[in-house]
């Protein structure tokens, strides 16, 4: 409704006449919140609907008596200012803003300068709203989640802040791409971003944060390469409400919690539904053989990351399609071990215009001489009490 009575101010901006009967049209249909929303976005000024539906046909009167005989054209806004001001004094300083100029203001002050997304203090204060009216039922479910760019202050540092400014900003629209009509999307602060997703579940949540994610991950970022991942990506947490709390303080928690979770891999959304993405990829380049076709001579790429169920590695080879499967073969003395591979190509990557791809591979077996090939497990630390109840300590765990 405030989109429509908007379009009205916008359409017949010129043409009073036309303006007035459009209102009532709509007011007919809608009831009489019409009129509040139109004294709201002409005066900035909210009444309760029948006060603003008085006013409206007082003015209309007062329009007759101010400019008795003549066409009523462009003569609406000073017959109303004047019946608001000097009839029932309802105006101390007698100015009427036009539709689009009010909307502009409420717009900077509800969102960011930069990304155009909400603020977080507009998200804060609708997230209270909406989870202080929640009722437990899987029909008003909603979902909360967190992302922060994945080493954006690395990026910020060798690529320059100007390009920083820009990623956030090809953040935000990419964000924007992948929301539902209703969902609403903020920027929370620095290199973190914020949703509320209305009416979802967990998996639903989970896919559409996991198609951002992808999206970003596909996105070449300039400079990018200077980083030491060569890829800026994005981590996410997710909380449901009211499966995780009914608080708007605690789903944030829950939120920011998951979003710790996912920041220690970096490139994931927690808690994962998707159980390969919970494997850990070690950063490794060393060179690789390839080959689409077992038939034919194998090619050189170079490798990223591997890890037990994957590999991401680059070539020149622009024919690779996603879906095809991929003969991979590890040989020292560039890898601990030789060792021959299958995978499926999950996703492609240009490289700028160097001619350049990024293959992600996800491996169709998993052989037990995959773990010979990865980097020594880091130290653990466990937790544990001995048998005459001493006092916790910690003991390195290989």
């Amino acid at each position: 409704m405030e989109v429509q009575v908007g379009e009205l101010f916008r359409k017949w901006s010129e043409d009073d006449e036309k303006l007035s009967v459009g209102i009532e049209k709509l007011a007919l249909e809608l009831g009489p919140v019409v009129y509040q929303e139109m004294l709201r976005q002409l005066t900035s000024k909210t009444y309760d609907q029948e006060t603003a539906r008085l006013h409206w046909q007082q003015a209309m009167q007062h329009r007759e008596r101010l400019f008795p005989g003549g066409p009523p054209f462009n003569r609406l806004r000073p017959a109303l200012l004047d019946y608001l001001h000097s009839v029932v004094r309802e105006m101390r300083d007698p100015r009427i803003v036009e539709a689009d100029l009010l909307e502009n203001i409420r717009q900077a002050s509800i969102t960011d300068g930069l990304t155009g997304l909400y603020h977080q203090t507009y998200f804060k204060s609708h997230l209270e709203k909406l989870a202080s009216g929640q009722a437990e039922s899987a029909s008003n479910r909603f979902a909360v989640v967190l992302f922060d760019l994945d080493h954006f202050k690395q990026y910020n540092d060798r690529c320059g802040h100007l390009a920083g400014d820009h990623a956030l900003k090809l953040t935000a629209e990419i964000l924007q791409l992948n929301l539902r009509p209703g969902d609403l999307a903020c920027r929370y602060g620095g290199e973190e971003f914020a949703l509320l997703l209305h009416r979802t579940n967990i998996h639903e949540a989970f896919d559409l944060a996991e198609r951002f994610r992808i999206a970003l991950e596909e996105t070449i970022f300039p400079g990018q390469e200077l980083l030491d991942r060569r890829n800026l990506t994005i981590s996410g947490g997710i909380a449901i409400c009211p499966d995780d709390s009914t608080s708007a303080a605690e789903l944030l928690t829950r939120a920011d919690e998951e979003l710790y979770r996912a920041k220690e891999q970096r490139n994931l959304i927690s808690p994962s539904l998707n159980g390969p993405r919970r494997e850990v990829r070690h950063q490794m380049q060393s060179v690789v053989e390839f080959t689409l076709d077992p038939q034919k001579p194998f090619q050189p790429g170079l490798s990223f990351d591997i890890s037990r169920t994957g590999l991401s590695f680059g070539c020149s080879q622009e024919q690779i399609l996603s879906g095809t499967t991929i003969c991979m073969r590890l040989k020292r003395p560039f890898w601990p071990t030789n060792c021959e591979l299958r995978g499926t190509v999950c996703n492609i990557q240009k490289r700028g215009d160097t001619g350049m791809v990024r293959v992600g591979l996800e491996f169709v077996e998993i052989p037990e001489t995959i773990w010979v090939l990865l980097p020594e497990r880091p130290r653990l630390f466990q937790k544990f009490k001995n048998i005459q109840d001493e006092p916790a300590i910690y003991h390195a765990a290989s």
